[in-house]
């Protein structure tokens, strides 16, 4: 089990510079996601049952669909049929692929050192 163990935190590093590298590419060249809470566009076919979403996690966040004018991503990347599991609208947001890619590096940086400070016995 130590070894799956190892095996996922080092995914989650690769992911987690994938996405830094991300953030830092699109800091300097426009682009727009499109997200809701919990959930990123991916591309059609690339999501859940078939959309074009997929539940926010380092991997699928590297996976984001990223559009060249907020326009594209409200025409071509919003799906304003979603709904969860108790029937409720999914509500969408449209963010800079910069902000996006920046915020979500973060939360895979925090998750990795969370980790591996449980992997050494709790140790922060």
């Amino acid at each position: 089990m130590m070894e799956d163990m190892k095996s996922v935190m080092k995914t989650l590093s690769e992911k987690t510079a994938q996405l830094e590298k991300l953030a830092d590419t699109y800091t300097w060249n426009k682009g727009w996601v499109v997200e809701s809470e919990n959930h990123v566009n991916v591309g059609m076919g690339h999501g859940l049952n078939g959309t074009e979403f997929a539940v926010k996690t380092a991997f699928s966040c590297c996976m984001a669909q990223v559009y060249d004018s907020r326009e594209a991503a409200e025409k071509y990347g919003c799906d304003y049929y979603l709904v969860d599991g108790a029937g409720r609208p999914i509500e969408m947001r449209i963010t800079a692929a910069g902000d996006f890619f920046a915020r979500e590096a973060g939360r895979a940086r925090s998750l990795l050192l969370y980790a591996q400070g449980s992997e050494k016995g709790g140790e922060r």
